[in-house]
């Protein structure tokens, strides 16, 4: 028992010896490892687990002296550092979804705060990073993005002839990584409610590597109509019926009859009950309107008569009440 007793203690004393010998000669290196993505992902300092991290000597980009994994929370350590050697490159090297990524920082030694983070590589892939914004730098989600290679058919602006199609996603931003490198013409197009924005022949080069960061601001589009209506969908109490079914007919018979058979068209009001529609054939037209609340409750207006001219716009109000 005496003899265990000595044992134990005369290795305690040997693990403090080196573990006072590795701090007291700064034989240490210790941080955590950050991803910086906020193109293909948001991730704005978010830590990595299980990454590989190596630890070279300047000037030699081909070989490592340790490598060590980070754990569950990104952090890292090394120990045991070669003597006489006091400055040091940590690098990561990673490819995810096809994506590349490397870390690289210029470390000392004896440092425990080492903060390095990880990006997109810019040296080994290219790509683009795009928003798209209205006249007053607002960022503008959902715009359609069209790439072309030949002028003329940007030009005649057509889908059909676009080498590649986006959509922009929040904060108006459109990316694509390993894209083919050269000039290409960028057509852009956007509508809110009646409104109109776009932007026609925008020039970018895509270069070999790197990205290319750039913008496309569009231009409200001025469209002149010919006519048009407005109509407000109203319950008996005066509050707006949103969503409600809309039934344009050209014949009072048809309309009468209530087919959806001899609708000429048919479209929902919005949130606040409203729908326009602009450059129709003039005439007389008949509106039918239905709102369905469940099985048993019913709204409806019948046989709206709409007189619209072929010059001038009309503003029409039109209340639905309960079907008994």
């Amino acid at each position: 028992m005496k003899q265990a007793i000595i044992i134990i203690t005369l290795l305690l004393h040997v693990l403090w010896s080196c573990n006072k010998g590795i701090e007291a000669d700064n034989q240490y290196l210790r941080g955590r490892l950050f991803l910086l993505d906020t193109i293909t992902q948001s991730s704005n300092g978010i830590p990595i687990a299980n990454r590989k991290v190596l630890l070279t000597i300047p000037g030699d980009s081909l070989n490592y002296l340790y490598s060590t994994k980070t754990d569950a929370d990104g952090y890292f350590s090394f120990t045991l550092l070669a003597d006489g050697q006091n400055e040091f490159i940590l690098r990561t090297f990673d490819s995810t979804k096809g994506y590349i990524y490397q870390s690289r920082k210029e470390v000392k030694r004896g440092q425990t705060n080492v903060v390095l983070v990880e990006q997109l590589d810019e040296t080994l892939q290219n790509g683009f990073v795009l928003k798209t914004t209205d006249e007053s730098g607002n960022s503008l989600q959902g715009t359609k993005v069209y790439f072309y290679k030949s002028l003329s058919l940007a030009v005649q602006n057509s889908p059909a002839g676009a080498v590649d199609s986006f959509m922009s996603i929040k904060d108006g931003k459109l990316y694509k990584l390993r894209v083919t490198p050269g000039l290409y013409y960028v057509n852009a197009l956007k509508t809110i409610d009646t409104a109109t924005f776009q932007r026609s022949l925008k020039q970018i080069i895509i270069p070999s590597t790197g990205f290319l960061y750039d913008s496309i601001q569009l231009n409200r589009k001025i469209t002149n109509y010919r006519n048009g209506f407005t109509l407000v969908v109203m319950d008996s109490l005066g509050g707006f019926v949103p969503n409600a079914s809309v039934y344009l007919y050209n014949s009072q018979v048809l309309a009468a009859s209530n087919s959806p058979l001899g609708v000429f068209e048919s479209f929902p009001t919005d949130n606040l009950g409203k729908k326009t529609r602009y450059d129709l054939p003039a005439g007389d037209y008949y509106i039918n309107v239905s709102k369905v609340l469940s099985d048993t409750i019913v709204y409806h207006s019948l046989v709206n008569k709409l007189v619209l001219p072929s010059s001038g716009f009309i503003n029409d109000t039109i209340i639905v009440k309960r079907k008994r």
